[in-house]
């Protein structure tokens, strides 16, 4: 199912001129249509940035225009109203596409469009062309960029942190090699893949060892959701340790 739904995106961000090398950014909490969409773009040699979700408009339209991303994937009105606020000064942005549609209904701009929608243009490129999505795949070299992870930008502008394919899997195997993961151990995603270290665990491990991936119901109930699961493996971040 996750392989239809990434192959299904990929193959619509394609027929909406995702090219080779471009840019999408993504914001959101974490959610199974973030990592559909990451996997997506990069099966089609594009890279990701990743932005956290409680960023301001102008902090969003900084890092959009350092990245020259060319789409916007975003969860819900929230995100899209901050990347409207900023639209006009964002020239490179092609399509916004949303996965959570509640309070969408009034808007009515040619830019916008539903995830759900993006999978079924999908389905029609890949009616046409079944060979694409694997032959896309195989394109991409170990040496392409993958993500683009930004510094917090304390010191100054956030920096771009360029992390190709080989870097995520080399981190990811050097971690799963040192601590032993049962494959389908249940993992809880709820550090933002905006933060490198997600990217690694959560989108790299995620595929690797495999894990079962879970998200929180929304963040304030991540200690909750932990219990309710019986996580296997977490990742704490230094909010988590000093808790």
């Amino acid at each position: 199912q996750v392989y239809a739904h990434v192959k299904q995106f990929a193959l619509g961000l394609s027929k909406l001129g995702l090219q080779f090398g471009q840019t999408v950014a993504i914001s959101g909490e974490n959610a199974k249509e973030l990592f559909w969409a990451e996997y997506g773009v990069l099966a089609l040699g594009g890279k990701t940035v990743c932005l956290y979700p409680d960023m301001l408009a102008s902090e969003i339209k900084y890092i959009l225009q350092h990245s020259e991303a060319s789409f916007f994937v975003a969860e819900d009105q929230e995100q899209v109203d901050k990347i409207l606020a900023v639209r006009d000064e964002l020239p490179l942005i092609q399509k916004i596409i949303y996965w959570d549609s509640r309070g969408m209904w009034q808007y009515d701009d040619p830019m916008l469009m539903n995830f759900a929608e993006v999978l079924e243009v999908g389905q029609g490129l890949d009616r046409e062309s079944p060979e694409f999505f694997e032959n896309s795949i195989e394109k991409v070299t170990r040496d392409d960029i993958a993500v683009i992870s930004y510094t917090s930008g304390t010191t100054g502008l956030p920096k771009g942190v360029v992390l190709t394919h080989a870097n995520l899997l080399d981190n990811a195997y050097r971690v799963a090699m040192s601590v032993e993961m049962k494959p389908f151990s249940q993992y809880l995603s709820y550090i933002s893949p905006a933060w490198g270290t997600e990217q690694i665990c959560g989108i790299t491990l995620g595929l690797v060892v495999p894990f079962e991936l879970n998200f929180p119901e929304k963040p304030e109930t991540v200690l909750e959701n932990i219990r309710e699961l019986g996580a296997e493996i977490l990742i704490f971040g230094p909010r988590q340790w000093e808790s």
